[in-house]
């Protein structure tokens, strides 16, 4: 049946389909094997929470534990994300099934999950979270699961910053993982929050040694835990850490990067310099990461000043340039997006920048992408001198954001706007005339550059060449400016008046 046909069908008939369906039928029908089974129907079932929320809530206590789970579990999930539904009843309904003997895997997931919703708007109720806990102490790690899954290693490892890219892989829907979410969620939105008890169930589930994928939802849930927890939690954090199913795995990287103020220097620097040794790049690029990171918010701490350092000089034990990509990507997000820290990146930018490696100078034209605006400071002139000695960078990245920038600062340094933009022409000059490349669609803002400088005294003649190169690479902008002022001076032009025939030869003819 679709929702729309539950709707209209009365309790009595919606109770004989699940009966004709129990949670035995999974996914297929008794009868004919084209249509679904009780899954399917649960979840069509469970849409009507978002029409009729109250007439599930009443409906709920007809089913029967064993038989009819998927329905019960389907609908809870549902009518905890109904924001307009009030959670002490669906809280209650969760208890409610339970202690009726719904205990099934598939409704327990669906119950956290639901419980996962609920929290997101408040505390949880105490026992609600009394049966999320009985239900984790109880939970069985499955056996022969694969370790910790790891990133690809592929091509696109230094495209993107990582701790500033696209942020940390979402926790595993997994029962033990939505139950720890949950409890996680609900007793640290309590006032004051209770630290002290969400610790407890960590240090428990921890006590079990959890399989690799449990281990990961717990570098996923500790972020909270550390910041309104003590020194002491920071420890748990570490222990965890230095389990090596772990430290290999993206979300502990974000949960390093999270912590970091909270560890002394040697315990970082360790964990840091495991992951820099890494067989996969992305590992090697996140200690990059990390340790620019530490260098940027502990300037006096000169142990990972001295790795930085070392690293930008390409030292023997780094394996080059994956470590020195992720430094430089951090640095370029601090000198772009923090007035403070601009002192300290401004220095591993501009090296970036004039690396001979593409990947890094790529990372060092992140500026030009973070900074909007560019500031008006002698730190983005120093950026521009570092693009017009090393102009291979200007092929590195799309040009669109650094044109931007140029004409922003064009009133301010033309000399230096003026310098990069030859640069930028004879460096990818072809491209600005190629409508099939990303260029192309940076060329009218060149052109108007040229236009401008062209206007500026002391620039005529530089900012005429500039146009003239523009022309010679068939850029349609500058076609369509040459045409416009040649329009404009055939109408300014006086017209000759035309001639008369003398009556003589009108007589003639």
């Amino acid at each position: 049946m679709t929702t729309e046909q539950f709707g209209k069908a009365s309790d009595d008939q919606i109770i004989g389909v699940f009966d004709a369906l129990p949670d035995s039928t999974g996914s297929h029908h008794p009868r004919d094997w084209l249509l679904g089974g009780s899954e399917q129907a649960a979840q069509a079932l469970a849409e009507l929470a978002k029409t009729e929320p109250e007439r599930l809530l009443k409906l709920l206590p007809r089913f029967r534990p064993g038989i009819h789970e998927n329905p019960v579990g389907a609908c809870l999930r549902e009518l905890a994300r109904n924001t307009q539904v009030d959670t002490a009843l669906v809280a209650a309904q969760i208890v409610d099934a339970a202690s009726r003997g719904f205990a099934g895997s598939s409704f327990r997931s669906d119950a956290a999950s639901a419980a996962g919703s609920l929290a997101k708007r408040g505390a949880l109720p105490e026992a609600l979270c009394v049966l999320l806990v009985r239900w984790l102490e109880g939970f069985e790690f499955p056996t022969g699961e694969d370790e910790a899954k790891r990133p690809k290693d592929d091509e696109e490892v230094g495209a993107q910053s990582i701790l500033f890219g696209m942020g940390s892989h979402l926790v595993e829907g997994r029962e033990d993982a939505l139950l720890l979410t949950a409890l996680k969620d609900g007793l640290l939105r309590r006032t004051p929050p209770d630290v002290a008890r969400f610790r407890s169930i960590v240090e428990c589930y921890l006590a079990r040694n959890p399989d690799p994928r449990g281990m990961r939802a717990l570098t996923w849930l500790m972020p909270p835990l550390i910041v309104r927890g003590t020194q002491e939690d920071a420890q748990t954090a570490v222990r965890l850490l230095n389990d090596p199913r772990v430290l290999r795995s993206r979300d502990a990287v974000f949960l390093l990067g999270q912590m970091e103020d909270r560890l002394d220097t040697s315990t970082f620097v360790e964990l840091a310099l495991r992951l820099s040794t890494d067989e996969s790049r992305w590992f090697r690029h996140a200690a990059g990461e990390l340790l620019m990171l530490r260098r940027l918010r502990r300037p006096d701490d000169l142990v990972v000043r001295h790795l930085v350092d070392e690293i930008f000089e390409c030292g023997e034990r780094w394996k080059a340039p994956d470590t020195l990509v992720g430094c430089a990507h951090v640095a370029s997000t601090a000198w772009a997006e923090s007035d403070a820290l601009r002192e300290i990146a401004n220095g591993y930018v501009t090296a970036a920048l004039r690396s001979n490696v593409d990947i890094v100078t790529s990372a060092g034209m992140q500026v030009f992408w973070r900074a909007d605006p560019l500031p008006r400071s002698d730190y983005t002139r120093e950026i521009l001198r570092a693009i017009i000695a090393n102009p291979r960078a200007l092929s590195t990245s799309r040009s669109g954001p650094l044109v931007d920038a140029l004409a922003e600062h064009l009133p301010y340094a033309p000399d230096l706007v003026c310098t990069v933009a030859e640069v930028l022409v004879a460096q990818c000059g072809s491209d600005f005339g190629d409508i099939r490349t990303a260029r192309a669609a940076d060329a009218p803002a060149l052109t108007e550059i040229a236009v401008t400088l062209h206007r500026m005294p002391g620039f005529r003649e530089k900012g005429l060449a500039l146009f003239e190169a523009l022309l010679d690479l068939q850029v349609s902008a500058a076609a369509e400016i040459v045409l416009e002022i040649d329009r404009r001076t055939a109408k300014q032009a006086p017209r000759r008046p035309a001639r008369r025939r003398s009556r003589q030869r009108r007589g003639q003819s």
